[in-house]
């Protein structure tokens, strides 16, 4: 399954459209991960909203790496025990991405494309106002995504990183090496 893929529910009699994803659940289940346009998150049989999801990876209900030699099922797909892995997200950055999907499903610009708006304001009016819109614009985006938000992965987002450098500031590589 890719990051995430089409969904949709059904709410008061009507559609709402969403995305998903998959989680893991405090008993080593692998359930897809719900959310919909109008921000609610589902999984398994549960229903939330963002806090509550914020809630239920503080509490561990919710994880993205269980723990080395859990048992481990994936409904209806295998069972077996979880090998040691780790995790590129954070809870933080899946957060992130899933309010990235709620405003995409309701054709508002999300994190990406508001650090880009702002960035082209700061263009036609460079004042040190617009630039700290500008900073606080790009640190929205999910760390991850940054690096294509410019939609150039030749230049990552180094041209954004130089622009909010302070003077004299020494950007450091995304890789070491």
């Amino acid at each position: 399954m890719p990051d995430s893929t089409p969904t949709s529910r059904v709410a008061g009699g009507d559609v709402v459209e969403g995305r998903q994803r998959l989680v893991f659940v405090r008993n080593n289940d692998y359930y897809t991960l719900g959310v919909f346009a109008d921000g609610a998150v589902l999984w398994g049989y549960e229903t939330t909203d963002f806090a509550g999801l914020r809630a239920a990876f503080d509490d561990g209900t919710l994880t993205l790496t269980p723990p080395e030699g859990a048992p481990l099922i994936i409904t209806g797909t295998a069972k077996g025990t979880v090998p040691a892995l780790e995790s590129w997200l954070t809870p933080e950055l899946l957060i992130g991405e899933l309010a990235d999907e709620v405003d995409r499903l309701n054709d508002r610009p999300d994190s990406s494309g508001r650090c880009r708006d702002t960035l082209v304001a700061y263009a036609a009016d460079p004042t040190a106002a617009r630039l700290e819109l500008v900073r606080a614009a790009y640190h929205a985006v999910p760390e991850h995504r940054r690096i294509s938000m410019l939609g150039d992965m030749d230049h990552n987002d180094v041209p954004v990183r130089i622009l909010l450098a302070e003077v004299g500031e020494t950007i450091p590589a995304r890789n070491e090496g």
